[in-house]
């Protein structure tokens, strides 16, 4: 299961921003990481298929966009800032998958560091007006920018969200 792969915080809410900021009641398992500035960040964790910690000569550019070479395939890496730094010795990727086998498509989130996993409850409070960003929650006891992670997907790959069949052009 992958991103678009239906319900992956199993309680039947969408996994756009209009479902992520329809949930209240219920404590969701979150990953906490911090990119381009000291705000906190969170994603809910049931989003998150791996975390990679990638050494710096493990990042090439193709096309300008960096890359790595993940699991036998290209993988594109988005930085949350912006850019990657290229004097850090490793880089923090949150990796996002759909698809299973063979027809897996993954996308690297580079992010600064990753915080904590935490359970709590995702309440979003203000709304978001940076692209990116859903909203600020209350997680952990602190102000938390909560990602939209469906912007950050179609920065590497526009058709992320379409068919499999119609993505390849059959």
């Amino acid at each position: 299961t992958g991103v678009a792969g239906g319900d992956p915080l199993g309680d039947g809410a969408l996994t756009d921003g209009a479902g992520l900021a329809a949930r209240t009641k219920t404590d969701t398992a979150m990953l906490l990481f911090r990119a381009g500035d000291a705000a906190p960040k969170a994603v809910p964790l049931g989003l998150v298929a791996r975390l990679e910690d990638l050494p710096r000569d493990r990042i090439e550019l193709s096309a300008g966009q960096p890359v790595t070479q993940y699991r036998g395939r290209l993988m594109p890496l988005v930085p949350f800032s912006g850019v990657i730094d290229p004097a850090a010795e490793r880089h923090s990727v949150l990796v996002f998958t759909d698809g299973e086998g063979g027809a897996e498509r993954c996308i690297g989130l580079v992010v600064d560091e990753i915080i904590d996993v935490v359970e709590d409850q995702l309440n979003i409070e203000l709304s978001g007006e940076q692209p990116g960003l859903l909203g600020t929650a209350v997680i952990a006891g602190r102000a938390t920018d909560v990602i939209d992670i469906g912007y950050w997907l179609t920065q590497a790959a526009q058709d992320w969200f379409r068919a499999p069949e119609r993505a390849r052009g059959t």
